[in-house]
């Protein structure tokens, strides 16, 4: 199979997310959700373990840092609205 050049330009940007902005272990991501007591950062809604999402609060485009202070929990609907 041969791949087209934006199919590589896609599969290359995905493998260097995974080294330039890596998912925060468990760990870190238990230490969001106690911060925010398991409820959306945003709108205040209470979630489910599981539920929602870790984002960057300034985004790693903007020049955001990758580092748990500046992750934030958000509820499953804002975090769609936000990414769009």
């Amino acid at each position: 199979m041969k791949l087209s050049p934006a199919q590589v330009k896609n599969l290359m940007r995905r493998g260097l997310r995974f080294l330039v902005d890596p998912e925060p272990e468990e760990k870190d991501k238990k230490r969001v959700r106690d911060f925010f007591k398991d409820s959306c950062a945003y709108c205040g809604k209470s979630l489910e373990s599981g539920d929602g999402d870790i984002d960057h609060l300034v985004s790693a485009a903007l020049g955001g840092a990758n580092a748990l202070a500046n992750r934030i929990l958000s509820c499953n609907s804002i975090s769609n609205s936000i990414a769009h």
